[in-house]
């Protein structure tokens, strides 16, 4: 495509006005943007005449870079959401060739025209929507242009080129579609119909793939039908001939009463299509909303289930936290209980002073201890040689030899306040 990416907004920055009057300018702009959109919310192709002398007439008497802007914006997004690109592709042939292109402030710079900018909007959608439902229908708004002149066939074959290169299922249905509205005039040149072919290979090893979706077949075996059917549906013939018969046979009998009745008739489908575009717009809407809503509840599925991985984790860690202290209240009882028999022993006098109680020896050195210390074993030893012992590398109890839970001692007050008292007397 042609590089048109340079944005308009480049354009919009010399000649500023004062601060006097660009609260006026503004307020020019808005009422015309107003007026713009009124007109394209109601035009029909009963009404487009008129609906696009008065188009003309409000836009050329203030015409602007973001007054065309705001212009070609409208009437790309109304042809997308009401889905007619033949009445808007119409209206945009007629604008181009009627609206006056406006001079660049640069020197050498292009001059701005409906035409350009349209064409720049169609690239920038082609190029940056993430939106499959809008990029569908900027290629089908693009095959419009093409048949109302505004788009070249070397553009249309190099977005062919670029659909066809990334066969995912948003870029087959926007060929099928752009194939569908342009085949019959690419086809009746020689030159064009050899090209043609060419894609229409590729489009058959693509249906041939295991990889590709049943919908996305179905559509490029439809696109083969309707090319083998010289780009006609299989019940067009049979209507354009009937059409034909009842308007030879109407036109005599109800020449005088066609003109009264065709006014009601176009207010009528006036109506109707506003009621049209209205729902399609309400349906756009609660699918947005739909969508919003799935996300919300995404988010908070994964809040819920990062809480309870969390509120997991704090059990098993209050779990180990309470075995922990478990097992050392069982040793200081242990240890008391010790203590108490002792002091027992000792005040009835049954313990010889020249005997000393087993427990007042450390296992490991074999001598009376000085500082008792309690290790995860729940045994008793002499403070320097169990430091000692876990220091050489130890991680076992030297007395049952299994591994140790921890390498943390805790000092035996009970048993070293009987040493001292009765031991050490």
């Amino acid at each position: 495509m042609d590089p048109l990416i340079r944005y308009i907004k480049s354009f919009t920055g010399a000649d500023e006005p004062g601060p006097s009057c660009r609260s006026e300018n503004l307020a020019e702009e808005m009422g015309i943007q107003e007026k713009v959109k009124s007109l394209l919310d109601s035009l029909t192709r009963w009404n487009f005449g008129r609906v696009k002398d008065q188009l003309v007439q409000a836009i050329s008497g203030a015409m602007s870079p973001s007054v065309l802007q705001f212009l070609v914006t409208c009437i790309f997004d109304m042809a997308i959401e009401d889905d007619a690109f033949g009445l808007f592709g119409r209206l945009c042939a007629e604008l181009s060739s009627e609206l006056p292109p406006i001079p660049s402030h640069e020197a050498l710079g292009r001059d701005i025209s409906f035409k350009r900018i349209l064409l720049n909007k169609c690239q920038m959608e082609f190029e940056t929507s993430t939106d499959s439902f809008k990029f569908v229908g900027a290629v089908r708004f693009v095959a419009e242009l093409f048949k109302s002149r505004l788009v070249t066939e070397k553009i249309c074959h190099r977005i062919i080129q670029e659909l066809i290169s990334c066969p995912d299922g948003r870029n087959l249905q926007a060929l099928c579609c752009f194939l569908s509205s342009i085949g019959k005039q690419v086809d009746s040149s020689p030159k064009s119909r050899r090209i043609l072919d060419i894609y229409f290979v590729k489009l058959e090893e693509i249906v041939q793939s295991t990889e590709l979706t049943p919908c996305s077949r179905d559509m490029i075996i439809g696109l083969q039908c309707l090319r083998a059917n010289n780009w006609v549906g299989k019940d067009r013939g049979a209507e354009k001939k009937q059409e034909i018969s009842y308007g030879s046979t109407s036109t005599a009998s109800n020449g005088s009463s066609e003109t009264d009745s065709s006014e009601d008739l176009g207010s009528l489908l006036d109506k109707i299509l506003k009621e049209i575009r209205t729902l399609k717009l309400d349906v756009r809407r609660d699918h947005l909303l739909r969508v919003e809503a799935e996300k919300k509840a995404d988010m908070l599925e994964r809040k819920y289930q990062n809480e309870t991985r969390l509120r997991k984790k704090n059990q098993g860690m209050i779990a180990r936290e309470r075995a922990k202290m478990r097992l050392v209240l069982e040793t200081f009882r242990k240890e008391r209980d010790d203590a108490l028999e002792i002091t027992q022993h000792l005040l009835a006098g049954e313990t010889d002073a020249r005997q000393t109680p087993p427990s007042f020896f450390c296992p490991i050195t074999q001598e009376v201890m000085k500082d008792p210390q309690v290790a995860a074993d729940g045994f008793t030893y002499e403070a320097e040689a169990i430091r000692k012992w876990i220091d050489s590398g130890h991680d076992t109890s030297p007395i049952t030899n299994l591994k140790l839970s921890h390498l943390a001692l805790l000092p035996n007050h009970a048993l070293r306040s009987v040493i001292r008292e009765e031991w050490h007397k």
